[in-house]
């Protein structure tokens, strides 16, 4: 009996369920990661709100997969829609001085990393967490 299979037996929840929690947990943890980067670096957006957000894209994926396979690309869609509006209202101008860009695309790649894992590509997503957190970890340019 795998992990899975245990789990659902101690908690009467069905396999695919199991599945949903494991998928929302993982890409949560990993938002949250990238999202306390940005906390660190005096972001408008820190953990809550990138979890919040990855939360939110892989639950959609995720029941989009399961429950509506021939409208998956539909509800995609729509969620890169809502994260780009979200994005571009965090991004503001004040002078000479553009701010909040960086967020806006640490948002845009934790929304893809909900999507992936929401797809059930874990690797993939764990690749485009360590990348992402890698590029943020690296000195910003000009302020």
């Amino acid at each position: 009996m795998n992990f899975v299979d245990q789990i659902a037996s101690l908690t009467g929840a069905n396999t695919q369920e199991i599945v949903f929690v494991q998928r929302i947990l993982l890409a949560a943890f990993l938002a949250a990661i990238i999202g306390w980067q940005r906390l660190r670096n005096g972001s408008v957006a820190g953990y809550r709100t990138h979890a919040i957000i990855a939360v939110a894209a892989t639950a959609f994926t995720s029941v989009s997969v399961d429950r509506f396979p021939a409208d998956t690309g539909r509800v995609i869609q729509g969620i890169l829609t809502g994260v780009g509006f979200l994005g571009s209202g965090i991004i503001w101008k004040a002078g000479e001085v553009v701010r909040g860009v960086t967020t806006a695309a640490g948002i845009w790649a934790v929304t893809a990393i909900g999507i992936i894992i929401g797809v059930g590509e874990y690797f993939m997503g764990l690749s485009i967490f360590a990348i992402t957190f890698c590029i943020l970890s690296l000195p910003a340019g000009h302020r």
